[in-house]
């Protein structure tokens, strides 16, 4: 089986509290051979957590925020794409430093959806599929301890303080 014919039968959870947006976006996802899971509240994910899913979720009211919590929460590594009619560039570059795969504005085309969807999908295998270490015994001792959802400022500051640890760190003195 390839990536592709993976990310092709990858589920979409549909998450948004406009009824009507929702069942329009079902319906076209449907029609382009997706198969889409419609929530009204992120909340909704805790009954069952797909496996492998992309979620869309519209950007309101601090979704995005909540969203990345809940994931972190449940451990859970999900791609997501957010979406809303009011695609500031600081509310899309807040979604993407949270972890979005990709930014949409809304109304966007059925075509342009499907593709961002698959894509962040595609991204989001190839990660997984590269960064997969055989399972250990003890994982305290994993080579790699930063988590798939940790930010980058996170990072970067995990990063200046191993850095200062080692420029502080004890040196033999020369007799």
């Amino acid at each position: 089986m390839s990536m592709e014919d993976k990310v092709e039968r990858a589920q979409v959870v549909l998450i948004d509290s406009d009824v009507h947006r929702r069942a329009r976006i079902a319906y076209e996802l449907t029609n382009l051979a997706s198969y889409v899971i419609p929530l009204e509240h992120y909340s909704e994910l805790t009954q069952y957590w797909p496996r492998d899913a992309v979620l869309l979720v519209e950007d309101s009211g601090g979704t995005v925020d909540s969203l990345c919590r809940l994931l972190k929460m449940h451990q859970k590594d999900l791609p997501f794409v957010a979406f809303s009619a009011d695609a500031s560039p600081q509310r899309r570059s807040a979604a993407l430093l949270k972890g979005a795969g990709a930014y949409l504005p809304w109304p966007c085309g059925a075509e342009e959806l499907k593709s961002t969807l698959l894509s962040v999908a595609a991204a989001h295998s190839a990660k997984a599929l590269a960064t997969s270490e055989p399972e250990s015994v003890f994982p305290q001792l994993a080579p790699s301890v930063i988590q798939p959802q940790e930010d980058a400022g996170l990072r970067q500051m995990r990063e200046l303080w191993r850095a200062s640890n080692e420029s502080h760190a004890p040196q033999a003195y020369a007799e």
